[in-house]
């Protein structure tokens, strides 16, 4: 019955007003679901990708850290020899030599000898740089790590658990 009334209701209308309805539903309707279905589901799409990139970016940096890492319970400068915790001022003073220091959340001692480390929007190369120059004779070895997406391109919030190698 809604069929029949389609119909008459497009009869009644002139050769123009029907052409318009046509140019309407085969122009403006498929346009219409472009702009509002398919272009943020496209922009989704690759915000998911570049956040895989950096995701898997993250991941081969903490692969590539690990093999450098030495043997558990060694430092890299005199094989067999534990290094010495350098304490809670000595990474202050290598923060500020990196000019991390002003990057910094939490730096503070854990009971047993550990210090908790965390930052709140830093760059991710000046950090990744920054524990590659400290990790070879600093004396202490990460317990627990967590790297997040920080709030621009490049930025990452982490946090650290360190433990003392002694």
């Amino acid at each position: 019955m809604t069929g029949n009334r389609l119909i008459y209701a497009l009869a009644r209308l002139s050769d123009r007003e029907r052409a318009l309805l046509l140019v309407l539903g085969a122009v403006f309707v498929p346009l219409a679901l472009v702009f509002f279905a398919v272009l943020p589901m496209m922009q989704a799409r690759d915000a998911a990708r570049d956040a895989a990139a950096e995701a898997e970016a993250v991941r081969n940096w903490v692969a590539d850290q690990v093999r450098l890492l030495p043997a558990e319970g060694q430092a890299t400068g005199t094989p067999g020899v534990l290094a010495a915790p350098i304490g809670i001022s000595a990474i202050e003073q290598s923060l500020l030599r990196a000019g991390l220091r002003d990057r910094v959340a939490d730096l503070s001692n854990r009971s047993g000898g550990g210090v908790d480390l965390a930052f709140d929007a830093v760059e991710f190369q000046g950090l990744a740089a920054w524990l590659q120059d400290i990790t070879p004779d600093w004396g202490y070895r990460i317990a627990a790590f967590r790297f997040e997406q920080g709030a621009g391109p490049g930025l990452v919030r982490a946090s650290f658990e360190l433990e003392g190698l002694q």
